[in-house]
């Protein structure tokens, strides 16, 4: 199985360089920079990159949805992947973005840490591994109504003509169970007809749990 590690880039490069020691057998490398931290990222790449394949991605460092959007691009592409996280570096909302993806996908994140006495000290940070699948599987009803509110927003009656279910059975097995899960809410009411969209947990989920199901 390739080995993929993720590196969020910011001032320091000493622990960007300890972190690549920690993850044997690297395939590549992603390093996760800023505008502002792109210089420092062109730098590790040079100093790597004859040992192993490294790639800039350059995100908006505020900007927590399109980091993510970014860390799932990453895995789309790197089918069947081990992947590592340093979040050493980089901002704050960088962080939390790789730590959002990592403990969906049940993946490995470190911090080092640099003691008093200038020795570095290694945190691995916990995360509950769970399958994805078992909360939502791939095909069964729920997961339809997922991927049928990432496309649009939808009525309850849209749903069950759709999915061929009746309302109460949709809305009380089906819909509040999404509900209770924070991937699904009212957007506002149309007469007397709610509107059902996704909520940002929702797409999420679901963007992750295709990376899930197409890893196998």
């Amino acid at each position: 199985m390739k080995k993929i590690l993720i590196t969020t880039i910011g001032e320091q490069e000493k622990p960007l360089y300890e972190g690549v020691k920690l993850v044997p057998q690297i395939n590549k490398i992603y390093l996760l920079a800023s505008s502002l931290t792109e210089k420092n990222a062109k730098r590790v790449k040079e100093n790597i990159s004859k040992l192993y394949s490294t790639e800039i991605v350059i995100v908006n460092e505020k900007e927590l949805d399109l980091i993510l959007n970014k860390i799932i691009e990453i895995h789309k592409m790197e089918k069947n992947a081990e992947f590592f996280y340093n979040l050493t570096g980089g901002t704050k909302v960088m962080c939390l973005a790789c730590q959002v993806v990592a403990s969906f996908l049940g993946e490995k994140m470190f911090y080092l840490f640099k003691k008093e006495d200038n020795s570095t000290e290694v945190i691995e940070i916990p995360v509950l591994k769970y399958s994805l699948n078992k909360i939502v599987a791939k095909g069964d009803k729920r997961h339809e109504i997922l991927k049928l509110l990432r496309e649009k927003t939808r009525t309850l009656t849209e749903l069950s003509k759709i999915l061929k279910l009746k309302k109460p059975t949709l809305s009380a097995g089906h819909i509040k169970k999404l509900k209770e899960l924070g991937f699904v809410t009212n957007e506002e009411k149309l007469g007397n007809k709610q509107i059902l969209k996704l909520t940002k947990t929702g797409e999420m989920f679901f963007s992750l749990l295709e990376v899930e199901n197409t890893n196998g």
